[in-house]
């Protein structure tokens, strides 16, 4: 940084920079306040007085959520009602997120959940009743996050 930040303190308590933002504690007149820092001047912006006035010893910048919660998307390809009199229907589709798949789960019905082959280009092999079976795609994100449900009806004849 360059140039004074134009406070009088007396104690500088912490100082973190994360991407484009630099925040920094400081008592100023008896009061724990947060800053902004401009890193080009080093000019200080008051932010506000940290809460309860506490002694503050450092500071971390961090997501609003912390890890972040990426999201996690699920694609099932081909049609969302498949008409069919095979006994077991492969289904295969995708899986997005930044923070990675970690695996990708099916259920017909009401049934336990099962595994399906891949991550982020998945293949279930999916076994079907006679009549119409509901089968629910999810996917979990490296991060734990839950895709929403994707849908597929499987009407065995």
């Amino acid at each position: 940084m360059v140039g004074d930040t134009g406070l009088s303190f007396s104690i500088g308590s912490g100082l973190d920079i994360a991407g484009g933002t630099t925040l920094f504690a400081a008592t100023v007149g008896g009061t724990a306040n947060l800053y902004s820092l401009n890193r080009n001047t080093g000019a200080a912006t008051l932010i506000g007085a940290i809460n309860g006035n506490p002694t503050v010893r450092a500071i971390t910048i961090a997501p609003v959520s912390f890890p972040p919660k990426l999201p996690v998307t699920i694609r099932a390809k081909g049609p969302k009602v498949i008409n069919t009199a095979a006994a077991l229907v492969t289904i295969k589709g995708t899986a997005k997120s930044k923070a990675g798949i970690k695996r990708v789960d099916f259920r017909v019905g009401k049934a336990k959940a099962k595994k399906a082959k891949g991550k982020t280009r998945w293949t279930a092999r999916v076994p079907v009743a006679p009549g119409p079976n509901k089968v629910t795609f999810r996917a979990t994100g490296g991060n734990d996050v839950l895709s929403k449900p994707a849908r597929v009806t499987i009407i065995r004849s």
